[in-house]
């Protein structure tokens, strides 16, 4: 099953039959106009109403398109709906993908752009499509940004060091669980633990609060400066400090005899039953 074809069942699975023939109808509409983009636009516009009170619902499970694993526990009934409908358009042989795609998210609302912005990966030629997944990086809206961030593999599949990296920071930022970054012990590098280790001394000596995932992103390629700090999170008095720090000091319990030490010592003093869980995995 392609992806297309088990997005298109994740919707069946989330909708009921009227609200799915509708769309197929629209899609044969589609398909037949003499004006693909501002068909696409009027129908995408009425995806709420074809829907109904199905709209709403979430959908479950991921898809797996070439750039890595798509979960969809944010999307729901409408996302799966518009980008059916962009990848219906982006199926006729007069399309023109990159402009068509960039028109439909310029002339989107909120939602539409959010739509667009989770499916980059499942696109043609996804690769070419960057220009709007960096302008949707741009754009003042934490919505927006949270489609590109989280559970979305294309930053990670597309972008430069540099690009990914400034993900991954304003995600901390802005309050966002970089744990939901796909790809992100993938493409963790020197730069990123280096700002994130920076990062970390500068929340400190303002008396201000450490993001608290911020050890995933840190730890995979920290130096020893940032394996002390580790360390010493993980006896932290927050617990999801604490959590955070084993997710990620468990991953690299090998690495070196003072980490292994700081593990087995946290065994021996946690009483949280999910962080006890993460400590003896």
């Amino acid at each position: 099953m392609d992806t297309t074809d088990a997005l298109h069942a994740a919707l069946a699975a989330a909708v009921d039959p009227a609200g799915l023939a509708q769309l197929r109808t629209a899609l044969d509409a589609l398909r037949d106009s003499d004006d693909v983009e501002t068909a696409l636009l009027t129908a995408s516009a009425r995806v709420n109403r074809l829907l109904g009170q199905s709209a709403g619902t979430a959908l479950q499970g991921e898809l797996r398109p070439a750039a890595g694993v798509l979960p969809l526990v944010d999307w729901t009934a409408s996302d799966a709906a518009r980008v059916l409908l962009l990848l219906g358009a982006l199926a006729r042989p007069d399309s023109r993908p990159e402009g068509l795609v960039h028109a439909y998210f310029k002339g989107g609302d909120e939602a539409e752009r959010a739509a667009v912005v989770r499916a980059l990966a499942l696109l043609p030629e996804p690769a070419s499509h960057r220009p709007v997944a960096l302008e949707a990086g741009r754009i003042n809206s934490l919505r927006l940004y949270g489609a590109l961030a989280l559970n979305n593999p294309y930053p990670a599949g597309f972008y430069s060091e540099h690009e990914f990296n400034q993900v991954v920071l304003k995600s901390l930022f802005t309050g966002l669980d970089i744990g939901r970054i796909v790809g992100l012990a993938r493409r963790a590098n020197d730069e990123l633990s280096q700002m994130c280790r920076d990062y970390v001394e500068e929340r400190e000596n303002a008396d201000r609060d450490v993001p608290r995932a911020i050890w995933l992103a840190l730890a995979p390629r920290m130096d020893a400066a940032g394996e002390r700090q580790l360390i010493r999170y993980l006896g932290d008095p927050d617990a999801a400090h604490r959590y955070y720090a084993a997710v990620a000091a468990t991953r690299l319990a090998s690495r070196s005899a003072a980490l292994e030490q700081a593990l087995q010592d946290r065994r021996a003093q946690e009483s949280e039953a999910d962080i006890l869980a993460v400590l003896n995995g």
